[in-house]
């Protein structure tokens, strides 16, 4: 089967405004967002909570299982077949 919508995978450290960043293009652009964030509290895809960076300790184990593909940190990702797009945010710009 193949896929008839790209698929996008938006990456980086807390705070740097990936999910304000997701959320705009898949406003513009109609695709559906997956927010990795969303699903790693909802399928409990995380080792605990971190205080000092106030993000979730995410498990890439279950996180893989759950997407059916390979997600994991850099430098150390190797792109899936299915992939378009990998777009990696080391700080928030003002959007035009």
């Amino acid at each position: 089967m193949s896929r008839t919508q790209p698929n996008i995978i938006i990456t980086g450290t807390p705070g740097t405004g990936k999910t304000s960043h997701c959320e705009m293009l898949a406003e513009r652009t109609g695709l559906k967002h997956i927010s990795v964030n969303q699903v790693v509290k909802d399928r409990e895809c995380h080792e605990g909570w971190d205080e000092e960076y106030q993000s979730w300790i995410v498990d890439e184990d279950k996180v893989r299982l759950y997407f059916n593909f390979c997600y994991c940190r850099f430098p150390h990702f190797q792109p899936h077949p299915s992939l378009s797009l990998l777009s990696v945010s080391k700080g928030m710009t003002e959007w035009r």
